[in-house]
């Protein structure tokens, strides 16, 4: 069969492949970065040839006249301290934010060379790119709409609950980790969620936990709060529900589920970020690139 692949010449499609890849990735960093003499700061330079590195293709380099140093095309993009090349990372990338899987199953997805990534590379590269991403995502305005009560809801995850708020018309959520799900706490997400979103609701219905009406009462008087007991229904008689944040709780379950869950309380707060950066933000790989700017 490896023969058959090699006579094929299977390899070397995918070695083009992703050469190919990364030469529109580096072009993309000469559009969009505004490139540099990283010691002078001179936008006067010279090309000097090319460079090959090891598992990628050939790198451009520069040449500055003014202060004679020398700097290759990637030396202001934020993969540019990483051996392998940037098609690679920018797929892993938005295959773990787009569709969750573990690390080395992500690589798997992406990786068009015979040996993977080692877990820490991976992790090192989810810490750094996914904590960019959730930076500059905090920055995009949402999209938000007023035609439709938001919901909001509880889940509990490693014995700690998660504050979270929907707008059922555009799916635009936003997710508060938390110690203890009291009036404090709910009435913080609830102002942070107003803050953030630059809109007040219709309306805001809820289940009946005992945090939420006297959370409301610090909020201004114009939202009116629905809630519905799901002990007895899960839509009242005046059409109040939260099935929209419940069914966000359900892809959140399953996104956890295909990342192997989360090992320590101290990756609660990261994950939940970049949960809310791949259904709020991230549509497409444009799109994730713009975020790593």
């Amino acid at each position: 069969m490896l023969q058959l692949l090699l006579t094929f010449g299977l390899f070397g499609l995918l070695r083009q492949i992703k050469d190919s890849m990364t030469i529109w990735l580096d072009g993309w960093v000469l559009r969009t970065f505004r490139i540099r003499c990283p010691r002078c700061l001179s936008i006067k330079f010279w090309k000097d040839g090319h460079e090959r590195r090891k598992n990628r293709c050939v790198v451009q380099r520069f040449y500055c006249p003014v202060c004679s140093k020398s700097f290759c095309v990637n030396t202001f993009a934020p993969w540019y301290w990483y051996k392998y090349d940037p098609a690679t990372i920018i797929g892993f990338l938005w295959v773990k934010s787009k569709f969750g899987y573990g690390l080395l199953e992500c690589a798997r997805h992406v990786c068009l060379s015979s040996r993977l990534p080692a877990w820490k590379t991976l992790w090192n590269w989810l810490r750094k790119f996914g904590s960019l991403l959730v930076h500059n995502a905090a920055r995009v305005n949402k999209k938000v709409s007023r035609y439709r009560a938001w919901q909001s809801d509880e889940m509990y995850l490693r014995n700690r609950p998660i504050i979270g708020t929907v707008d059922p018309h555009t799916n635009t959520i936003l997710f508060t980790p938390a110690w203890h799900a009291d009036k404090e706490t709910i009435n913080r997400h609830q102002r942070t969620v107003l803050s953030h979103w630059s809109k007040v609701p219709r309306g805001w219905w809820t289940d009946e936990h005992k945090a939420y009406p006297p959370s409301f009462e610090e909020l201004p008087k114009d939202i009116p709060h629905g809630t519905v007991c799901h002990a007895e229904e899960y839509i009242s008689s005046k059409g109040v529900c939260t099935n929209a944040i419940e069914n966000q709780w359900r892809q959140f379950r399953r996104w956890l589920f295909r990342i192997n869950g989360i090992n320590n309380q101290a990756y609660v707060q990261f994950y939940t970020q970049l949960y809310e950066v791949q259904r709020n933000v991230l549509n497409t790989p444009l799109e994730l690139l713009m975020l790593l700017r």
